[in-house]
């Protein structure tokens, strides 16, 4: 049976039981491994590790991405990990297991230039990549064996060596889903956990309006309009509660999805504490025709888009709409 050693990356004949080259018994066979061809990548730890790339000095910390201390872990370094720190988990229950830890705020549009320097990698590979997440992708190099000179399977291996084994089933060929290069986002959200509980409609809706900012800028950026708009609600005791309202018609408007999401809003503000609130846009479709249901619409998505292109000429802050200056203006009293 075909294999190679997983400690040199050497060729080894059908007979022998130790690498030739370095004599480990660790070889790898697979009786079809030159046909294997499905590859999955996915960066461990990705903004921990990015964080780690950029400041030498956390290399041989504990380093933890999240914020605050009522957030929770985005992500953890494999040395914090030893203490038990998970991603999703509080951010005060990270702290007490490892109270020594770095913690670093998440900057995600870093993460998300690394990212997308990651998805090149990829392409240059093959086109035919389905992206999972922000890090993670699968790929389908089937005919490239000519173009990097040896077979798929993990020429991957040779390069990133065991860790690329780590999902052995895939690895052994046991999954017969095709690759889609077209794979559609179902989704766009954003949330915040607040640095306390809060009750009141004032207080939750100066904090939805700026979510609901970033995900139209997130649908604008990817030329999206969605249909479905979704509050997300957390309480004090971890309770998690989700409100959608579907529209007549498909939008990406910061105001339209802020209307709808404050009115679902309205209906759960009734003394409960929170400590998070998301919003999110989903059915989604092409941006073509979207919002220009009737005049009105028409002039609000107009006045969107140039205030779009001030802010992408002169900055974020070049426009600044009601309800974020005062949401502003309270962080800074704070």
């Amino acid at each position: 049976m075909p294999g190679f050693c997983r400690d040199c990356r050497r060729d080894v004949p059908d007979d022998c039981g130790r690498c030739s080259g370095c004599g480990s018994p660790r070889l790898l066979r697979h009786r079809e491994i030159d046909t294997l061809a499905i590859a999955h990548v996915d960066c461990d730890a990705f903004y921990a590790t990015i964080e780690k790339r950029d400041d030498p000095s956390l290399a041989d910390q504990p380093v933890i991405v999240g914020g605050g201390q009522r957030g929770v872990v985005l992500t953890a370094c494999y040395i914090a990990r030893t203490f038990g720190v998970k991603s999703a988990m509080p951010m005060f229950e990270a702290r007490r297991l490892c109270p020594h830890a770095a913690i670093v705020r998440p900057n995600m549009e870093k993460y998300g230039r690394v990212g997308r320097q990651v998805r090149g990698l990829m392409f240059k590979l093959t086109p035919l990549v389905e992206p999972v997440s922000i890090d993670e992708a699968f790929m389908d190099l089937s005919g490239t064996a000519r173009l990097h000179g040896m077979s798929p399977a993990k020429s991957l291996m040779r390069r990133y060596g065991a860790e690329g084994m780590r999902l052995s089933r895939l690895a052994r060929g046991l999954d017969d889903r095709r690759v889609s290069a077209e794979r559609e986002a179902k989704s766009i959200s954003a949330e915040t956990t607040f640095d306390r509980d809060l009750n009141d409609f004032r207080s939750l809706e100066l904090q939805l309006w700026p979510l609901c900012e970033k995900v139209s800028a997130r649908l604008k950026a990817n030329l999206l309009a969605g249909s479905t708009v979704t509050l997300k609600l957390k309480s004090a005791d971890f309770r998690i509660r989700t409100r959608a309202q579907s529209l007549a018609h498909p939008t990406q408007l910061a105001a339209r999805i802020f209307g709808v999401g404050r009115e679902l809003l309205a209906h759960e503000s009734s003394g409960t504490m929170f400590r998070l609130i998301g919003i999110g846009v989903s059915s989604l479709t092409d941006a073509d025709g979207a919002d220009f249901a009737d005049l009105i619409d028409r002039r609000a998505a107009e006045a969107e888009q140039a205030i779009d292109r001030l802010r992408e000429r002169f900055g974020e802050d070049a426009v600044i709409k009601g309800l974020a200056l005062e949401h502003e203006i309270e962080d800074h009293d704070e």
